[in-house]
């Protein structure tokens, strides 16, 4: 995983709680094109008040929603809501989804991240209320 300050010419962004189609901040994905349902390998989704947070884990296979390109300023204005980066921490990773062919690709995008020690058991990969 790569920390921010890494030049992208087109920003993405890859989601796997609220911010989710259906979910109560989906709003402010507004605009962001959607790509298509992804996954990211070495993270693991947790649930603390409710919440769903991203840590690293080696075993883990997170689920969830690639959007993109978008412009660095509106990956920014997220930034607001996830207190980035105070509270969550935007890191890149490496997300796989299937392209317009169908086929596999991998895709540099941002993530979300909660790296605090107070949060309960994996949540099998995909966080749903």
């Amino acid at each position: 995983m790569e920390k921010e300050g890494s030049s992208l010419k087109n920003q993405y962004m890859f989601v796997y709680g609220t911010l989710k189609k259906g979910f109560s901040n989906h709003e402010w994905m507004r605009g962001f094109p959607f790509v298509g349902d992804a996954t990211v390998g070495g993270v693991s989704i947790v649930a603390s008040i409710g919440l769903p947070y991203a840590v690293t884990d080696n075993d883990g296979v997170a689920h969830g929603e690639l959007y993109g390109p978008v412009a660095l300023k509106d990956v920014e204005t997220v930034d607001l809501l996830e207190g980035h980066p105070d509270f969550y921490c935007r890191k890149l990773v490496d997300v796989t989804h299937l392209d317009e062919n169908g086929q596999n690709k991998t895709t540099k995008a941002w993530c979300y991240f909660c790296e605090s020690k107070n949060y309960l058991p994996k949540i099998n990969g995909q966080w749903r209320r």
